[in-house]
């Protein structure tokens, strides 16, 4: 029997998603022991260590397959697979790599569930109702944000035009942009830092009227129109050859889809499979751009050595955290000076600041390799680096027990199907990655100043929307 709503739209009943529910349970608890037998297996037969079956079980068993988007699962997967894959491809048989991560898994769930037990959480379940705007302000809200939107998506496109312009289409392609921004980096350039405070200006005011549509729509309409955030996430990072820009927002745009239809979270699975396989082949060819840019090959050749280093690249933050924790006697801890103060600063190009306050990859580069720092080459350290440098290992554990409490949080909002924190949520899904992979004075503070904008930007239009109401209504 087919469920309708009024207005013709079909939806799945309680029973039936009770029904489904139960089966996605069942093939998760199938999928879970499958697994298992298959990693303990391979504990007998001396492919893995035993500190590592712990930890595979641990997440294995530790993830929700019902939803896949929770903040929980993103995190226990990107955890492992950094120390776990990035362990065994650069520093096996580093036993104390693999209790870190033991700890830090832990330490995430504690958190998680430490908030989950003592927060009684009164949040109801937004039931979806698709009925057309009344309200007219509500109207106008909607019309501004989506100007905004478009504005800035015009601006974007104006500066992703100018440097074809200005480097020709042939060589910002085959990355002499790139070259130029490596090289310029902290060197004192006024032009060039006041195009980038303006490019990151403008990419903030871009996601945060993303954000305001998004948030807005769904309160009027209970679903988003995709093919603005489609431009905005999807097809501006690739023209401008942005990759971790571009597979952000691939993701982030399989979370609208979810959001938009949550009942039909199955058909998530096989087109996260296909999104997935789009992404990687997007970020290794715009990967072998970049790396034949800067080692001046002449054509792009798809070598062994190249491919490796490009599919390994994600992982080498484990090598950058192994040697903060060996150099741990010469680097310092740090106490936060290498997080608050380049916080405080990061809006400031360093062209315009050479002597701003390093942080923690600068820090950490200039100490350890001064050479290839000076050359404008940083290793950056994944969060777990970033704040062993600051606070050492059970500071990070107490860190780590606090992001499991924030994120748990989140989860709770997803579970429920609850959007009085889309925006949040939002936010958090578009910086996850970003400040797991590279601390959080660059992606953290950069997630700060956009929320202010944010917010700066949600007061003016909703000023604006009722000064254009009381306007229109006078008249």
């Amino acid at each position: 029997m087919i469920n309708r709503y009024s207005d013709g739209r079909q939806f799945i009943s309680l029973q039936q998603k009770k029904q489904s529910s139960s089966m996605m349970i069942n093939i998760q608890i199938l999928l879970k022991i499958f697994v298992a037998l298959f990693v303990i297996i391979l504990f007998f037969l001396g492919k893995i260590d035993f500190i590592n079956l712990i930890g595979i079980l641990f997440v294995c068993f530790a993830i929700d397959l019902t939803i896949p988007f929770l903040f929980k699962n993103l995190f226990l997967i990107y955890t492992l697979i950094l120390f776990l894959v990035g362990g065994l491809l650069f520093l096996r048989h580093h036993n104390d790599i693999s209790l870190d991560m033991l700890g830090y898994l832990s330490s995430f769930i504690i958190g998680y569930w430490f908030l989950k037990i003592i927060r009684k959480d009164k949040t109801r379940i937004d039931c979806p109702i698709y009925t057309v705007a009344t309200n007219k302000i509500d109207d106008i809200y909607m019309t501004l944000s989506k100007h905004f939107l478009v504005f800035s998506c015009i601006i974007q496109l104006s500066l992703w035009l100018g440097m074809i312009i200005h480097y020709g289409i042939l060589n910002y392609y085959a990355g002499v942009f790139l070259v130029n921004s490596i090289h310029v980096y902290g060197k004192e350039n006024l032009a060039w830092g006041g195009l980038l405070l303006f490019s990151n200006f403008i990419n903030a005011i871009s996601f945060s009227s993303f954000v305001l549509y998004s948030v807005r729509s769904f309160k009027v309409y209970q679903r988003i129109s995709l093919f603005l955030p489609s431009i905005a996430l999807i097809l501006i990072p690739l023209l401008e050859m942005n990759r971790s820009a571009c597979a952000i927002g691939f993701f982030l745009f399989l979370i609208l889809i979810y959001l938009n239809d949550r009942e039909r979270s199955y058909s998530l699975y096989i087109l996260g499979l296909t999104s997935l396989v789009v992404v990687i082949f997007i970020v290794f060819i715009i990967g072998l751009i970049r790396q034949n840019a800067l080692t001046h090959h002449s054509r792009l050749g798809l070598t062994k050595g190249i491919a490796f280093q490009l599919l390994t690249e994600e992982l080498t933050g484990i090598k950058t955290y192994y040697t903060i924790k060996k150099n741990i006697g010469i680097l310092k801890y740090q106490y936060g000076k290498t997080i608050i103060f380049p916080m405080l600063f990061q809006f400031i190009p360093r062209s315009w600041m050479p002597d701003k306050p390093l942080n923690s990859a600068g820090y950490f580069n200039q100490k350890l390799y001064p050479s290839q720092a000076s050359a404008g080459f940083y290793a950056s350290p994944p969060i777990f680096g970033d704040l062993y440098l600051n606070f050492g290992y059970w500071g990070s554990l107490c860190f780590i027990f606090l992001l499991g409490m924030y994120w748990s949080s989140l989860d709770t909002v997803l579970v429920k199907h609850n959007n009085k924190k889309l925006a949040q949520i939002l936010f958090s899904y578009y910086f996850f990655y970003p400040i797991l992979r590279g601390g959080l004075e660059g992606p953290g503070a950069i997630m700060f100043y956009t929320w202010i904008i944010y917010l700066f930007l949600q007061a003016f239009i909703y000023g604006l929307s009722k000064a254009v109401y009381y306007y229109e209504n006078s008249n």
